[in-house]
């Protein structure tokens, strides 16, 4: 079987994944959630920037017309609306213990 990594794919692998798991947790990050996780808003988040995304809705645009390519991340479409809650209402420390 061929496997292809994408360059979004390798960028996130730069990423420590437990030391944001673990900033998640110290934070409350997902407490309450259902859905769309912190790990989703952080990878929604870095798509918005590389692809310079300039609204939400260009962002859920533009992620609801390759949702066939975001599976392999965990990422399916997201609504502005979710993406739009889940900025107003998580602690912004959990991004800046990461970066």
């Amino acid at each position: 079987m061929h496997t292809c990594y994408t360059i979004f794919g390798e960028l996130l692998k730069l990423l420590p994944r437990h030391h944001f798991d673990r900033a998640v947790e110290e934070w409350c990050g997902d407490r309450y959630v259902k859905k769309f996780t912190t790990w989703q808003q952080l990878v929604t988040m870095l798509y918005s920037q590389i692809g310079q995304k300039d609204s939400l809705r260009d962002i859920a645009t533009g992620l609801t017309a390759h949702a066939a390519r975001w599976y392999h991340l965990g990422l399916s479409g997201v609504s502005k609306s979710t993406l739009a809650d889940a900025n107003n209402r998580r602690d912004y420390r959990i991004f800046e213990s990461l970066f």
